[in-house]
């Protein structure tokens, strides 16, 4: 699981967190302008007889959001306090 902070002027303006590395990654995105976004990540390394394309995000409608939540408690229990209450408050309005 990965987390990508964006913050402006002291102040946090979205997130994304990859996970399922290993089993087809996702990506849960937040932006005010946006909203909670859920994605799939097409590695673009799956080209039978091409070179590598750039990773991509996709449309996903298939998600978990409440394991989603609960994955994200279980492995953010070392970061900052304001980072994890910011990303959890954005997961659980969505549950």
């Amino acid at each position: 699981m990965d987390l990508i902070l964006w913050h402006q002027a002291g102040e946090y303006i979205g997130f994304q967190l990859s996970y399922d590395k290993s089993a087809g990654e996702k990506a849960v995105s937040w932006k005010q302008s946006t909203g909670l976004i859920h994605e799939r990540v097409d590695s673009g390394e799956d080209r039978v007889g091409h070179y590598k394309a750039s990773p991509i995000l996709l449309q996903n409608t298939e998600q978990d959001l409440p394991a989603i939540r609960d994955a994200f408690l279980k492995y953010s229990a070392s970061i900052d306090d304001d980072v994890r209450d910011f990303v959890l408050s954005h997961l659980q309005s969505a549950c």
